[in-house]
């Protein structure tokens, strides 16, 4: 789960997990030990992969992933959203109101 894999990402190690969507999602640029399910001895070779990796790298690549998903991340894609929101209303009423009063007839 997306859970489960933040949590071993916030302590900065690699990730060895199947590149299923969700994974990929998460993981993003730190998914260089994603296998593919289907391939037989793709775990494997993943877990040897992991082995001989400079531990440094892999560490910031996470933690720099893992960034992404922090609170103040999350705010800011939060704020954008309800802005985003609030605009297009705003918009729909301003086209809403000058529809209407295009189609009210006009007292002489």
């Amino acid at each position: 789960t997306s859970g489960s894999l933040l949590l071993a990402m916030s302590y900065g190690v690699p990730v060895v997990a199947p590149r299923l969507p969700l994974v990929s999602e998460v993981l993003g640029d730190a998914a260089a030990f994603a296998y593919p399910p289907e391939m037989p001895g793709a775990l494997a070779e993943s877990l040897q992969a992991v082995a001989g990796a400079e531990v440094s790298r892999v560490r910031e690549a996470t933690i720099r992933r893992t960034d992404a998903f922090g609170w103040d991340a999350i705010g800011r894609r939060t704020l954008a959203v309800y802005e985003e929101a609030a605009a297009a209303g705003r918009a729909r009423r301003r086209s809403s109101a000058t529809r209407s009063a295009a189609a009210k007839p006009r007292r002489r």
